[in-house]
C-alpha cells in the first residue's frame, strides 16, 4: 500500500512540474532538478532499484498523460473545432515529448543516487 502512496504522490508532483515549464515558461533548467528530486525520493522509499525505475517510468508518463489532460481540458470543455483540438494536442504533445526526452536522464540518475541513499540509511539504521 505504501508503495501506491509514493507512485500518486509522485504522479502529482510530476504534473505539478510539468505545467510550472509549460504553463509559466519557465527553463528547463529549473525543471531538471525538481525531476531530479522526485526521483530521488522514490528511489529514497523503495530501495530496491529496478522496482524504483519501474516505478518512476509509470509515475513519469502518469503524470505528463495528466499535464497533457489538463492543458488539452479548455479545448474539450468548450468544444473547440477538431482542427483547433489537433493543433493544441501537437503543440502540447511535442512540449510534453521533448521536456521527457531532455530530462530522461535526470529521472535515472536520481532513482540510482536515491536508491543509493536508502541503501546506506537502512544499512546504518540495522547496525
Amino acid at each position: 500500500m505504501r508503495h501506491l502512496g509514493v507512485i500518486v504522490a509522485s504522479s502529482f508532483n510530476y504534473v505539478g512540474a510539468c505545467l510550472l515549464i509549460l504553463i509559466w515558461k519557465m527553463d528547463i533548467f529549473i525543471y531538471l532538478p525538481i525531476a531530479f528530486a522526485i526521483s530521488c525520493m522514490i528511489g529514497l522509499l523503495v530501495v530496491e532499484i529496478e522496482r524504483s525505475i519501474i516505478y518512476t517510468i509509470a509515475c513519469v508518463i502518469m503524470g505528463h498523460a495528466m499535464a497533457a489532460a489538463i492543458l488539452l481540458s479548455p479545448h474539450t470543455i468548450f468544444q473547440a473545432s477538431v482542427g483547433e483540438f489537433n493543433i493544441a494536442g501537437t503543440v502540447v504533445l511535442g512540449s510534453i515529448g521533448k521536456l521527457f526526452l531532455v530530462s530522461a536522464a535526470a529521472y535515472f540518475l536520481g532513482v540510482i543516487f536515491g536508491c543509493f541513499l536508502g541503501e546506506k540509511t537502512t544499512s546504518l539504521t540495522e547496525k
